[in-house]
């Protein structure tokens, strides 16, 4: 999402579901054919197997034990348990590149976050969950980067693109020498809009997802080689793509990049060339795993905005991106989603929970429904390998105006009906997380599938 929608913390929130296990991710998968149905359903049979994302699909979630921000030991403990019974298994930890430089945009060992990261990291694996380690951009005045809109940065430091691919090298390289554990490396977040950074969408002009999609691979081409060469075991997921919304809001824009002018459909073809921007730049062996974000109409403001289900554009975005990848003979990618979440500002927005007595009810409910359905059909039809829901804990966005507290479950207020699976306390379980601790149950003993509204069917 853009990131004057959802700013710094719904980054810092991003991260739990997947659990990553991790030697090596070399996951092929049959061949789909160009039909919906069909470049939807996914063959393991051939699959590397790291644990992750081969065989039955895993699900994640944005971020166990709230990363930088102090929890008790118990309240920490408490929500690695919850996950563990939920099957939640990845940690998606959001970073900034701006976290680990200096003044001169070089790497700084001195860094602040450094060890916070690795008390995190080492909670992590001793609980049984696989980190997945984001290098984003959202960063504060710190960030080298190219004039951009709102509250981004000007690129100061950096005279030209190669000389910001370069210092990144750098820096990555040192984190991964820094963390050899951390087998999952996810570079920028949204890069193909422009909400999060301009070093892909240029400043002042418009391009295409293809033309973003190769300054991406021309980064990446430059980036990923000096990492592998420090821990030739790491796994590159591109970064998640949001969509490229600014061409997708402008019909003459889309015309000229050949998007269509339905949202639904131009949507998952912005992703598709942004991808296909990537491997034109002869960056297909510099990254193992095709990544992107999938939200409802109501979350993006346009489209549909009455739409809060997500699960026809998982089908769509599965499909667009696995045709690219099968139109470049590449077997040797997995497909994620890092992050997908509904909140209570949707449901209210979108008119799908009015403003009453059941409010927060229908809210808990409508969460349930919509990313329950998402779940079964992941798992019914392998739409993607990983999914991370957005997100386990509170300050992650998506909270309706404070006027609906009046009209919400007693003891809760706005805070508690974002984006996350948690009551804003870090500890109570909205009957989301409840929904998939009981469909795990549910599974376990032997059951086919636990609908959205709570059976188990045999």
């Amino acid at each position: 999402m853009n990131a004057t929608t959802l700013n710094l913390n719904r980054l810092l929130c991003a991260a739990l579901l997947p659990l990553l296990f991790g030697a090596q991710l070399n996951c092929s998968h049959s061949v789909p054919t160009p039909s919906l149905a069909q470049a939807t359903t996914q063959s393991a049979s051939v699959c590397y197997d790291d644990g992750i994302g081969c065989g039955t699909p895993k699900l994640g979630a944005v971020h166990i034990g709230l990363l930088f921000n102090a929890l008790p030991a118990q309240t920490t403990a408490l929500m690695y348990a919850n996950a563990q019974q939920a099957m939640l298994q990845v940690d998606r930890i959001g970073t900034y590149w701006d976290w680990f430089m200096d003044h001169n945009g070089n790497y700084s060992p001195a860094g602040p976050y450094l060890q916070q990261l690795d008390a995190q990291i080492a909670r992590d694996f001793d609980n049984g969950v696989t980190p997945e380690f984001l290098l984003g951009t959202e960063a504060p005045n710190s960030m080298p980067g190219l004039p951009g809109p709102d509250n981004l940065p000007n690129w100061t430091y950096y005279p030209s693109e190669e000389a910001a691919f370069n210092a990144l090298a750098d820096i990555l390289a040192n984190l991964v020498a820094r963390f050899p554990t951390v087998k999952y490396w996810e570079l920028f977040n949204e890069m193909d809009s422009a909400g999060f950074t301009t070093l892909f969408t240029g400043a002042g002009q418009a391009s295409c997802p293809n033309q973003r999609g190769q300054i991406y691979g021309q980064m990446l081409n430059v980036v990923v080689p000096a990492a592998r060469r420090v821990n030739p075991s790491i796994h590159i997921l591109m970064g998640g793509m949001g969509a490229a919304t600014d061409v997708l809001e402008n019909s003459s824009f889309s015309s000229a990049c050949g998007i269509s002018l339905d949202f639904d459909t131009g949507l998952p073809q912005t992703m598709a060339g942004f991808l296909v921007g990537i491997y034109s730049a002869g960056a297909g062996t510099n990254f193992d795993i095709v990544n992107a974000h999938a939200y409802a109409d109501s979350t993006y403001s346009y489209g549909n905005p009455a739409d809060v289900n997500i699960d026809p554009r998982f089908r769509a975005i599965s499909a667009s991106l696995h045709q690219v990848v099968l139109a470049q003979r590449d077997t040797s990618k997995q497909f994620w989603i890092t992050e997908s979440g509904t909140s209570g500002a949707d449901d209210v927005n979108s008119g799908t929970c009015g403003g009453n007595s059941g409010l927060g009810s229908c809210i808990d409910q409508a969460q349930v429904n919509v990313l329950g359905s998402v779940v079964n059909d992941l798992m019914q039809n392998h739409l993607f390998d990983v999914a991370i829901i957005y997100a386990v804990c509170a300050g992650s966005g998506g909270t309706p105006n404070s006027s609906y507290n009046q009209y919400l479950l007693e003891g809760t207020t706005v805070n508690d009906y974002g984006y996350q699976i948690l009551r804003s306390d870090d500890t109570t379980l909205r009957p989301m997380f409840s929904w998939l601790i009981q469909r795990n149950d549910c599974l376990s003993q032997g059951g086919s599938m636990f609908t959205t509204n709570w059976n188990c069917q045999n």
